[in-house]
């Protein structure tokens, strides 16, 4: 039996601790000592030599606020990231590095990022004939788009740093994007960035984009032996995020991963092993309907098709399940405002 983590702070997604000790060792850089980081998280100074405790995400968010209203400085994202070295991810991040490409540490990553973010965080991969992208979601964001920006950044950076190093590429060119939602806060010097990196703000999701050619090259540091012993750790390091996750976040997934038309509720309910009224009672309890969580997945999907892909709005309406174009169309603007055409139109111009 694995016992559930010590969770310190606000917040019911608990991060590791490592992760705000690496907040510490950015504010010390610039003279700031760690009792300005941990204000107002309600976590001890003590508890950051309690490792295997972990920080509340409200908490953790309270410290980058801290941060960044203490220092000004637009590339204090890129430096944190750049802090976050694979050790820095425990077991995960051993499993990454001893995995076959970046196809299968991305394939990890969606599936076992609870183990680093305690649930509050999802990714999803989405190819085309050119590129792959990792979309990025934080589920909850409550300390506005400045602290929003710095969690979007840094964790995208950070993954787009982590996989040139382990594909021996940091000082290769490699035409790769991150795009942010958030408007820029100022430039960030361009001796930060990666060679053939560019930032990309005002975008419709929050994702990095490779190159397909790039995402399937082999590591560098590929190492079947440990990938196994890395990846028995993940398993084990799971199993308390299996039994914690809300039912809304559960159907959410299994929307996300779902390929082709969305299940009906029956047939949701049916994988569960609920019945209808049990499933609908469940959402209820946490402020949610399946309708309305099917729709959000829809919408999701089609903004990263019609923002990443090349598809015509046909062949995305019959991906998402859409037997007639113009109910695709349709549901699309509801959503929107837009139709897809314009839609997308809007953000090539953007772009």
């Amino acid at each position: 039996m694995v016992d559930e983590p010590v969770i310190l702070g606000d917040g019911q997604y608990g991060m590791p601790m490592e992760y705000l000790l690496v907040l510490q060792e950015v504010a010390m850089e610039y003279g700031v000592p760690p009792q300005v980081i941990m204000k107002g998280t309600g976590v001890p100074l003590d508890a950051l030599v309690q490792h295997e405790a972990r920080i509340g995400h409200r908490s953790f968010s309270q410290g980058i606020k801290n941060l960044i209203e203490t220092i000004d400085d637009p590339a204090l994202p890129i430096l944190y990231a750049k802090r976050m070295t694979m050790q820095r991810h425990g077991a995960l991040g051993l499993a990454f590095q001893a995995a076959k490409n970046l196809a299968e540490t991305a394939e990890l990553l969606t599936k076992y990022i609870d183990t680093r973010s305690g649930g509050g965080q999802r990714f999803e991969l989405v190819e085309s004939d050119e590129t792959v992208a990792i979309v990025f979601t934080i589920e909850r964001q409550e300390l506005g788009e400045n602290v929003e920006r710095f969690e979007y950044l840094a964790l995208l950076f950070n993954i787009e740093y982590l996989g040139r190093y382990l594909t021996g590429t940091i000082q290769e060119p490699v035409a790769t994007e991150i795009h942010l939602t958030s408007s820029p806060y100022s430039d960030i010097p361009s001796d930060l960035l990666l060679p053939g990196l560019a930032i990309k703000y005002e975008q419709p999701i929050n994702q990095v984009v490779t190159p397909k050619e790039y995402f399937y090259r082999p590591l560098v540091t590929t190492d079947p032996s440990m990938f196994k012993v890395a990846m028995e750790q993940v398993e084990k390091e799971m199993i308390p995020y299996e039994s914690i996750v809300d039912i809304a976040a559960i159907v959410r997934n299994r929307l996300r991963e779902h390929n082709g038309k969305l299940p009906s509720l029956t047939q949701m309910s049916e994988d569960l092993h609920l019945s209808s009224s049990s499933l609908k009672r469940k959402l209820k309890q946490v402020g949610a309907t399946y309708q309305q969580l099917r729709e959000s997945v829809l919408f999701h999907k089609a903004n990263v098709l019609l923002g990443t892909t090349k598809y015509t709005v046909e062949q995305i309406a019959d991906m998402l399940g859409y037997a007639d174009p113009s109910n695709f169309n349709k549901a699309f603007k509801q959503w929107s405002g837009l139709t897809p055409s314009e839609y997308r139109k809007q953000q090539k111009q953007a772009n």
